[in-house]
């Protein structure tokens, strides 16, 4: 099998690297379970088959032809990708946390000069 790798900012398949963010729920959808860990492609790029289903609704609409939609795939709790998911998925979050602690010092920095 290939080998798989859940990273903050994607999905990696035999080192190569396809940009993705995380979400997990509340999800609008009943249908789709609590705690479901969605990986979105980065930059209308395909994200890579891993033996999930692959959802993309891209133009599925005659009248929406400039409509794109991004791949996603769910992964749900009982997945055996569930557990590395959901800790991409808070490495994701701490990384923009970082981030936008750092913004917010420079902005205090600088509103104090």
């Amino acid at each position: 099998m290939e080998n798989i790798k859940f990273v903050w900012n994607g999905i990696k398949v035999d080192g190569k690297l396809t940009g993705a963010n995380y979400l997990i729920g509340p999800y609008m959808d009943s249908k789709i379970e609590t705690g479901t860990v969605t990986l979105v492609a980065k930059d209308s790029v395909s994200l890579p088959n891993i033996g999930l289903e692959i959802e993309n609704h891209s133009n599925e609409e005659p009248n929406y032809l400039d409509y794109h939609d991004n791949d996603k795939m769910r992964i749900e709790k009982g997945h055996p990708f569930y557990k590395d998911a959901y800790k991409a998925y808070l490495k994701m979050e701490e990384h923009y946390q970082k981030l936008k602690d750092k913004e917010e010092l420079k902005c205090i920095i600088i509103g104090t000069l």
